[in-house]
């Protein structure tokens, strides 16, 4: 596991951040309610992360919203397809 994670860390978004770290930064910035910051991260991991990113987007809203709460994974899981 060790060895797996930094070998994570080599990897760079198109601006040069390290993708560990810009992965964690998303989950933060949404957790934290700032929508501004979280927008930034989900942009830069967009151009080279794109599948990676909406796959955290995912399991942030299973692990902060819940299965139970439908409607909102119907609309994001629309929302992913229409931008793919």
């Amino acid at each position: 596991m060790v060895e797996e994670e930094r070998s994570m860390s080599k990897y760079t978004t198109t601006s040069g951040y390290k993708y560990d770290e810009s992965i964690s930064a998303l989950q933060k910035m949404i957790r934290r309610g700032d929508e501004v910051e979280a927008m930034y991260w989900a942009i830069e991991l967009e151009g080279k992360y794109h599948n990676d990113m909406w796959d955290r987007l995912e399991v942030i809203s299973h692990e902060d919203i819940g299965d139970n709460f439908n409607e909102y994974n119907f609309v994001r899981k629309n929302l992913q397809r229409t931008i793919s």
